[in-house]
């Protein structure tokens, strides 16, 4: 491949791909790729999680090179496979955007692993079909992608203010306040063991609560991106002056800029 036409395929990327995502933000929509560039990234996959150098320099073309986050630049074969000294993990690679002209093509995509927070890395695979017909990789360029941003401490503000919402709307029976900071699809595990959607949980809020106080201690809040996970535990004093406690775990996530409680799991503890 020769300069003009490699420069031609990454011009053609940026001007086909979409917008770069912010930190924390969504990924692209994945597309489908036809069969024959599917399976170069299911076989860039196999031979990564395996840790197989060669298999994965047998993708590449003779004079295909490698640029990978916080590595040399690698070209052909032997410096490629060098780039794996052993199994690589759980590699998943997903396409955002693709094109092919003639025997040249490139592809725009992410990849992640199963415990990657946030929009995970990206890459660009300029493509040339060989003689045989099987497409190769002229050059891989990735990237990590942005890092995770910090939760805002506005977001956890919010957040503390929603919980101590919450756990007054319960000990007040306040559906109406339930009706404001409930997902749609939120559920809640009772302690008995049942689930309840969202329509069944106002019903059960709105009758009486059998409680004289409430209130929550060691409140611990984790912001992850637009999904929080809120752990806690209550003490509680029943109609008739009887103790209690319990932990409750809340999730919560943020659309459309709005926090939204979007599961509850309530247990007792036994005394």
């Amino acid at each position: 491949m020769g300069l003009a036409a490699f420069l031609s395929l990454l011009a053609a990327a940026a001007g086909n791909a979409q917008p770069a995502a912010s930190a924390g933000a969504t990924p692209p929509a994945a597309v489908a790729l036809p069969p024959e560039l599917d399976r170069v990234l299911r076989d860039y996959e196999r031979a990564w999680r395996a840790g197989d150098g060669a298999a994965l320099a047998a993708l590449f073309t003779e004079d295909g090179f490698a640029v990978q986050s916080g590595s040399p630049l690698a070209r052909g074969p032997a410096a490629i496979a060098g780039n794996i000294s052993g199994p690589g993990g759980a590699l998943q690679l997903s396409a955002y955007a693709f094109s092919v002209s003639g025997n040249v093509g490139y592809i725009v995509g992410g990849y992640r692993y199963p415990d990657t927070t946030g929009p995970g890395g990206r890459f660009v695979l300029a493509l040339r079909q060989g003689a045989d017909g099987r497409w190769r990789i002229a050059a891989d360029l990735d990237n990590s992608g942005p890092p995770m941003r910090p939760p805002a401490a506005d977001d956890r503000a919010t957040l503390a203010a929603l919980n101590a919402d919450y756990v007054r709307a319960v000990l007040m029976s306040d559906a109406a306040r339930f009706r404001e900071i409930l997902a749609d699809d939120f559920r809640n595990t009772n302690p008995d063991g049942t689930i309840l959607d969202r329509a069944a949980f106002l019903a059960q809020v709105a009758r009486p609560a059998n409680l004289k106080s409430l209130r929550a201690e060691d409140v611990e809040i984790r912001v992850m991106g637009d999904a929080a996970i809120i752990h806690a535990r209550t003490v509680y004093e029943t109609s008739d002056g009887r103790p209690g406690s319990g932990r409750y775990t809340d999730i919560w996530y943020k659309r459309d800029g709005r926090w939204l409680a979007v599961a509850a799991h309530v247990t007792r503890l036994v005394r």
